[in-house]
């Protein structure tokens, strides 16, 4: 099951330029698609080598890149969802953030000390889709209100 949530959240994570797009900022998207194309690379020649997994240049590109990738979509998700109810979503978003922060360290409760799967497994498997989630369905419930559109 965690790879099939960590599958899901690095194909949202290549999609994210075309949201950026979508919402009309394009000097970020292409700056997240240049992301992209450098993790996907990165990974590529990381799994081309079958090495162990060892700090290297590669390594640590693939590493920063992922990690940018990632923001990039938290941010335009956060975006989008402050533009469906600008009003109610400034305190809604925050709080969001940190109810799914408490909740992800609540639920991995290791140190993390250098260690990159630890990292990796509370960013791709915890933070991000349940941040994704948490947006989708409260916007999804906001849609379907009406909230923020003109009553006409």
């Amino acid at each position: 099951m965690q790879d099939f949530i960590i599958i899901l959240v690095i194909l949202c994570i290549i999609a994210s330029p075309v949201l950026f797009f979508r919402i009309g900022q394009r000097k970020i998207a292409y700056i997240n698609l240049f992301t992209i194309a450098l993790f996907l690379a990165t990974w590529i020649t990381i799994l081309s080598r079958g090495n162990e997994f060892d700090w290297n240049v590669i390594t640590l590109l693939w590493v920063t890149s992922l990690i940018i990738s990632t923001l990039f979509l938290l941010i335009v998700s956060g975006f989008i969802f402050f533009k469906v109810a600008p009003e109610i979503n400034r305190v809604l978003l925050p709080l969001i953030i940190l109810g799914v922060l408490v909740i992800s360290v609540l639920l991995k409760r290791y140190e993390i000390v250098l260690d990159v799967s630890i990292f990796f497994d509370i960013i791709l498997v915890y933070i991000t889709p349940m941040f994704l989630f948490t947006i989708l369905i409260i916007g999804a419930f906001q849609y379907d209100r009406g909230v923020g559109r003109q009553q006409t």
